[in-house]
């Protein structure tokens, strides 16, 4: 739970503040007015899937100013069974959860700062939330669901922070290096033919590089950078439509980098995925979808190529594959929040109340959702004034 702090977890925590609050010439980030205009591009809640495990993130509680909402983290065998609540124990969860899988059954999490908070605690476990060990980043993370990053089988660790500065760790998050700033990648020749604007998310290639997903002014222009040979290159497909295109998710998993692309405005807008495995030159390009006006409110991904995509309005929509069409979802149950598909063929939706988490199945037929489980999450209102 998030309230009170259990003495280990909070004594570790309360280390971390003062190292951080003590670093060398490290000054807190700001975030710029630019920055602070922008909304979040989508919700941080949403699901991401292992070979082993099944992670889904949700906010609970029903304060109108969020300062008594809690962020909260599900695990479930990728495979199918039972929910289980595993949010790490010790911080107050209120400004959300960015999450990034470092293996099968492993986890980084980052809270994002709230209230007072200067830095962004992290947490992370091995045995699928057992146990969890803490960490710190001494910077603000982005209020993004592809904030975070982790090289699979490796300790690097990408980290994109609210003032536009995406951050590298090559030792498991303990020391951090900037690799990139909004100004400095929209000052290069391929972040000028762009028109970039904003940064969005991070994930690292098949191979192990770092990328970015970021806002282009330019029509027909996906924001996907790659750094490699210590410079960074735009990356994906051109979009030969004229229109603009917004990269709204990055994930890599499985050895296949995914970005889910939206193209066009108002009611034309499309939605299409692009992937690629070993060469990022050569993307592939899903069939697509029309959105419509409807907003995209979060994205869901397993390793397996299927790609989940909430829509406002209780609307769905999954990709079972690239090489598969979209199918739009029969109407979602009331306060869905996310959607989850695990390695095995059920896809499920999350729902969430003030204390409340329901987990819902499709049927066999696809043509109805029913209730399968129900958690109860004891928060605590009023504990994080």
């Amino acid at each position: 739970m998030n309230c009170p702090r259990p003495p280990l977890l909070a004594a570790a925590l309360a280390g971390i503040a003062l190292l951080a609050a003590g670093c060398g010439g490290a000054a807190h980030p700001t975030v710029s007015p630019k920055t602070a205009s922008h909304a979040p591009p989508l919700s941080l809640a949403t699901s991401v899937a292992t070979t082993s495990r099944t992670w889904a993130v949700l906010v609970l509680g029903d304060s109108p100013d969020r300062a008594d909402n809690f962020w909260q983290l599900l695990a479930r065998p990728a495979a199918g069974g039972t929910w289980r609540l595993v949010t790490p124990p010790g911080v107050a969860s209120n400004g959300g959860l960015a999450v990034a899988p470092t293996g099968p059954s492993s986890l980084l999490a980052g809270f994002l700062p709230s209230q007072d908070l200067l830095f962004t605690p992290l947490a992370a476990t091995a045995n699928s939330g057992a146990t969890w060990s803490a960490g710190v980043l001494n910077a603000k993370l982005a209020g993004t669901p592809d904030a975070l990053a982790a090289g699979q089988g490796t300790s690097k660790v990408l980290a994109l922070l609210a003032d536009n500065s995406l951050r590298q760790s090559t030792n498991g998050g303990r020391t951090w290096t900037t690799i990139a700033t909004e100004h400095g990648l929209a000052s290069t020749q391929v972040g000028r033919r762009c028109g970039l604007t904003r940064l969005t998310g991070t994930a690292f290639t098949p191979a192990g590089d770092p990328m970015l997903t970021g806002d282009c002014a330019s029509n027909g222009q996906p924001g996907i950078f790659t750094f490699t040979a210590g410079t960074w290159q735009r990356t994906g497909p051109d979009v030969p439509t004229g229109q603009p295109v917004t990269a709204l998710a990055i994930t890599s998993t499985a050895g296949v980098t995914r970005v889910l692309l939206a193209t066009g405005t108002g009611s034309a807008t499309t939605l299409t995925v692009a992937s690629y495995t070993s060469d990022p030159a050569h993307w592939s390009l899903s069939h697509q979808v029309t959105a419509g006006s409807a907003k995209v409110l979060s994205v869901s991904a397993s390793g397996n190529g299927v790609m989940a995509v909430l829509l406002a309005g209780r609307r769905g929509l999954l990709l079972a594959g690239a090489a598969a069409g979209w199918r739009r979802l029969p109407e979602l149950p009331p306060a869905t929040q996310a959607l989850a598909a695990g390695q095995g063929p059920q896809l499920q939706a999350l729902t969430a109340a003030r204390t409340t988490v329901g987990i819902w199945a499709l049927n066999d037929s696809g043509s109805a959702w029913t209730q399968v489980q129900h958690l109860s999450v004891p928060i605590q209102v009023g504990s994080s004034s």
